[in-house]
C-alpha cells in the first residue's frame, strides 16, 4: 500500500532514460539468462520479442498475446504485420510468455499466427484517445531503459 499523502491525481511514473537503443539481433545478459533481441513489427514499428537463449522460451511482450492483438496504433507496422506473424509461427517452442493474459504452448502459437495472416482474428481498433495520442515511430529499434 502506498505511504501516508500518496495521491493518485497527482502521482506521474517519471519517463525513464535511453541507456542505448537495441537493434534485431544484440544480446540481453540478464545473470544467468540471456536473451537475444527479435525485431518483429506489427502491433507497433518497433515491437520487440526477447527469446531467452538456454530455454528457447520467448517473452513476446505485445507482439503476440492470446486475444485480439491491436494493429491500428499510430505507429502499428501493418505491412510488416502478417511477415511477423509467419517468423513467430515458425518458432520451435514449448511456451510463449505474453506480455497480456497467461501463458500459452506451440498449437496456441500456431493458431493465433494463422488467424492473424489469414485475417481471421481481425484487427482490433484504439480507442479514439489513444490514437489521438500515439506518437509515430518508424525506427526499426527499440530501446534499453535506465535509471
Amino acid at each position: 500500500m502506498p505511504g501516508p499523502g500518496f495521491d493518485t491525481r497527482t502521482y506521474q511514473i517519471e519517463p525513464m532514460k535511453t541507456i542505448r537503443p537495441l537493434q534485431n539481433g544484440d544480446t540481453i545478459g540478464l545473470r544467468d539468462r540471456a536473451l537475444s533481441v527479435c525485431h518483429p513489427p506489427g502491433h507497433t514499428a518497433a515491437c520487440i520479442a526477447l527469446p531467452e537463449h538456454r530455454t528457447g522460451v520467448p517473452y513476446a511482450g505485445d507482439v503476440i498475446y492470446d486475444g485480439r492483438l491491436i494493429v491500428s496504433l499510430p505507429d502499428s507496422a501493418l505491412r510488416a504485420h502478417r511477415p511477423s506473424m509467419q517468423r513467430l509461427a515458425r518458432l520451435d517452442v514449448s511456451v510463449v510468455r505474453p506480455g497480456h493474459g497467461h501463458n500459452f504452448g506451440p498449437e496456441r502459437l500456431r493458431q493465433l499466427t494463422r488467424a492473424q495472416v489469414t485475417g481471421a482474428a481481425g484487427a482490433t481498433p484504439a480507442p479514439q484517445a489513444e490514437r489521438a495520442g500515439g506518437r509515430r515511430r518508424r525506427a526499426r529499434h527499440c530501446h534499453i531503459y535506465g535509471g
